[in-house]
Parts: C-alpha cells; sequence; structure tokens
C-alpha cells in the first residue's frame, strides 16, 4: 500500500506531505483545492509522463516521493530484487523533473530507467478514473492479480495444474487425430505412408552428401585433373625431366664423393631426393590410370543429390531434421492405424 507522498512544487502545491491508514483513504475537498494536483503527482511518480508546466511558477524542478509497504513475495519486490535493488518490502521512489527537462529517478536510492519505473509500478499501483482503466477485464491481469495475492504457497499447485493442461492438450491433439470420418483419416494415411516411404527409399546417410559433392567437383574437373597429373608426369618422368636430372646431378657428385665429406653429403642428400621423386611419379601413374570419364558413375552421383535435395526442400534443412520428421510421421501413421480397429 502507499504510506507516503511527498510532493513539491507541483502546480499549485508549493509542499505537501500526506500519509495514508490502512484500508480506504478519501481525498476530498473544494474545487481547485488540489485533489486532482495529488492525483497528477501520483501518477508523476509512477512514470507517466513529465512536462514543464507541471513545475510550479517561479520554480525551476519539481519533486514528489512515495513510499510503499508491499508483501515480500509480491512481484514488484521480484522485479526489483532482479535488478539487484534491495528491499524487503519497503520501495521508496523519488522522482525529479527540471525546467530544461533532465528527468531524475530513484528507487530505493538507486538510479532507474523510465522503462525499469514502469516494469516496477506496473505491478505496484492502479491509477484509474470513470471507465478510463480496464486492467481487471484482462484474463492475463486476473491470473496475475491471483497469484499476487496466493502468493509463494501456490506454486505447487500451479506446477501440478500446468502439467495437468499440457497434458489435456496432447490428449486434444490425439483426439483430433484419431476423429473425423473414416474417409479423412485414410486420405492422412495415405499421405503419411508416402512420405514415410519416400524417405525411407532414399535413406540418406551420415556425409553422405559432403561426400557426394566432393565426387561430383572431381567428375565436373576431370579434364583439368587429368591435364595436371599428365603435366606432372611429362615433368618428373619425361626427356630431360627431373628424373633424368637428379641422376646425371647424382653421378657428377659421386665422382667426387671420395674427395671430401660434404661432397658425400651432397651425394646422400641427391640420393633421397632421387628417391622422393621417383615414388612421386610412381603415385602420380597410378593416378592417371584411374582417371577416366565414368559417365554411369557421374549420372548416379548426380541422381543422388537431386534425391537429397528433393527431401531437403519437403522435409527438413539437413539429415537431423529429416530424421525427426520421420519419426513424427511414423508415430501419427501408427496412432491412426491403431484408431481403425476402435
Amino acid at each position: 500500500m502507499l504510506s507516503r507522498l511527498t510532493i513539491k512544487n507541483v502546480a499549485l502545491i508549493d509542499s505537501a506531505e500526506i500519509e495514508f491508514g490502512k484500508g480506504l483513504n478519501v481525498l476530498s475537498g473544494e474545487t481547485g483545492a488540489g485533489k486532482s494536483v495529488i492525483l497528477d503527482s501520483v501518477n508523476f511518480v509512477l512514470g507517466a509522463k513529465a512536462d514543464r508546466t507541471m513545475i510550479r511558477y517561479g520554480e525551476t524542478e519539481c519533486m514528489v516521493k512515495a513510499e510503499f509497504s508491499v508483501p515480500e513475495n509480491s512481484r514488484a519486490v521480484q522485479i526489483l530484487r532482479d535488478m539487484d535493488i534491495e528491499t524487503e518490502g519497503d520501495i521508496i521512489i523519488s522522482r525529479r523533473f527540471s525546467e530544461t527537462g533532465k528527468n531524475s529517478i530513484k528507487v530505493n536510492g538507486n538510479t532507474v530507467t523510465a522503462s525499469m519505473l514502469r516494469s516496477v509500478t506496473d505491478n505496484l499501483v492502479d491509477v484509474h478514473g470513470q471507465s478510463e482503466h480496464f486492467f481487471l477485464l484482462k484474463e492475463s491481469n486476473q491470473l496475475r492479480t491471483l497469484d499476487g495475492v496466493a502468493g509463494a504457497a501456490l506454486g505447487p499447485r500451479k506446477a501440478k495444474l500446468e502439467s495437468l493442461l499440457k497434458e489435456r492438450r496432447q490428449i486434444a491433439q490425439q483426439i483430433a487425430l484419431i476423429g473425423g470420418d473414416e474417409k479423412e483419416r485414410g486420405r492422412r494415411l495415405d499421405i503419411l505412408k508416402f512420405q514415410i516411404g519416400e524417405i525411407e527409399s532414399v535413406g540418406i546417410k551420415d556425409g553422405e552428401e559432403e561426400e557426394l559433392l566432393v565426387r561430383r567437383n572431381k567428375i565436373n574437373h576431370l579434364e583439368k585433373i587429368i591435364s595436371a597429373v599428365q603435366e606432372a608426369s611429362e615433368a618428373l618422368t619425361g626427356e630431360r625431366g627431373a628424373m633424368d636430372g637428379l641422376n646425371g646431378a647424382k653421378r657428377a657428385m659421386n665422382s667426387v664423393s671420395g674427395l671430401d665429406e660434404e661432397y658425400r653429403a651432397i651425394c646422400d642428400r641427391l640420393e633421397s631426393l632421387s628417391l622422393e621423386a621417383d615414388d612421386i611419379a610412381e603415385t602420380i601413374s597410378d593416378l592417371a590410370s584411374g582417371l577416366y570419364f565414368d559417365e554411369e558413375e557421374a549420372q548416379e552421383t548426380e541422381n543422388r543429390l537431386d534425391a537429397i535435395r528433393t527431401l531437403k526442400r519437403k522435409y527438413g534443412a539437413d539429415k537431423e531434421e529429416i530424421d525427426r520428421y520421420l519419426a513424427k510421421c511414423r508415430e501419427e501413421y501408427d496412432l491412426l492405424s491403431d484408431s481403425e480397429g476402435k
């Protein structure tokens, strides 16, 4: 509840301090006595939009402070604690507004923004006039109000109710599935059977699409690969190729290897290079012998990729998503099939 309201330099009010008691409090007075200014001040400290006209004539700023006492389990207290603002149920809000438009808001001594303030006060006070506010007509607000009054003691029952409602929705979905006439159920079974069969007939394997893309890339660049392999083979084993050059260098250094240890070391290195080059030449030769265009393999690769792309377009972005869709179809198919005998 609002326990104290302090107003300074707001409209006609120079300074006022109002204490509220428990239960119903009534503000009465003649027209122009300042009742509406007090309500405007309450709205202001709760986060309403401010303008310079509310500042008392001749002053440079106005200030309103409101002190509240609320249960520790209230939503407003929970929100403040989420903001790292300590409170045990006492909430003190002060707001200043200057003629330059500067706005200063503090909650329990901590500076907050206008949006932060409203998130607290929306759960703290409801200010309304004739037909201008229908807070309790909204179902979400009704539930929030009841939860706030009930407190934490209602938590286990709420959790149980939530579980029961979830179970009820699932049962309703199953009833909807097995409901309807036989023709509709039969049409749905046919669709599910087709989708299950389509996915199972393709039978995507883990990593298969990536392997197929690599294979297709090689097929599409086969001519370039063959040309590169042939050129490399000629450079190594052709007339005046690298192999001949290495052998010539090895023979030359071998003739003087006995004269100095350094010459012997060079000769040994040339021998190693020659052996490595020979091994590379043999590997290239094996590659060359296996390089040829297989039209059947190329068509099979393309057909397989097309089948996978079709499934991805219809049932999921990747294998995992398609598998989840397949499992869902099987479950629904089994449910509808079982219902035919019921």
